[in-house]
């Protein structure tokens, strides 16, 4: 499903541009549908850069980066914004939720920005929101949940638009371990129910637990990539 082929990402400082500093090197990686992959090494590693590049939020330096026999790198940046929205689901650490939106509204957001008429878009909303374990707090601001329902709301968001991939970039680093738990079993059910394909940016042990394979950054090259059971 995601092809990574011969991929570098360059970043360039200094008042000439002399400074050449190499956050991925000569990637290659293929992920599969359905997938319930993790990336992990130490920060600065390439995890977060890798997914940025995967979800169209930045361009490689080199290489090219296949989705569903589609070159990414190719499309024009208004192609790459339809791309993202009708076939990448974010999950960030931040929750980056918006304060003045309701649970409901927060999630609708993508549905609304794909201009769905506004009965469907509830509809789809609070069917997710029962999924998400948070049927009755539709009408709650983020500022009125805890940590762990405003994380389900982001991943409820992720998910409303069926998305083909869902990245999630440290999603569980701001949560303690019960609901850190209960949402890792939101997204494997997610994952085995609709065959979303996940992938996350982690230094959770929590996380690496669940993954079905690990792939391990360091200094923008890939170490190791292990399966954990992905068939």
């Amino acid at each position: 499903m995601i092809k990574i082929k011969n991929v570098s990402r360059y970043y360039y400082q200094g008042k000439k541009k002399e400074i050449v500093i190499k956050a991925l090197e000569n990637i290659n990686l293929e992920i599969h549908k359905g997938e319930f992959t993790a990336l992990v090494g130490p920060s600065g590693s390439g995890k977060t850069t890798l997914l940025n590049l995967i979800g169209a939020l930045d361009l490689p330096t080199q290489g090219s980066i296949w989705i569903d026999d589609k070159d990414i790198t190719k499309l024009k940046e208004s192609e790459r914004a339809k791309f993202r929205l009708y076939s990448i689901g974010f999950v960030f650490q931040s929750y980056n939720l918006i304060s003045t939106l309701t649970a409901l509204e927060n999630i609708e957001y993508v549905l609304m920005l794909r201009k769905i008429p506004a009965s469907i878009r509830k509809e789809k909303a609070l069917s997710i929101l029962k999924e998400i374990g948070l049927e009755g707090l539709a009408n709650r601001f983020p500022i009125d949940m805890s940590g762990g329902q405003q994380q389900r709301v982001a991943v409820g968001r992720a998910l409303v638009g069926e998305p083909k991939i869902i990245l999630a970039d440290e999603p569980t680093a701001n949560l303690d371990g019960k609901t850190a738990s209960q949402l890792l079993d939101l997204m494997e059910d997610m994952c085995n129910k609709k065959q979303i394909t996940f992938l996350f940016s982690t230094h959770d042990p929590r996380v690496m637990q669940r993954a079905k394979r690990i792939i391990t950054l360091e200094d923008g090259k890939i170490k190791n990539d292990q399966n954990q059971g992905f068939d």
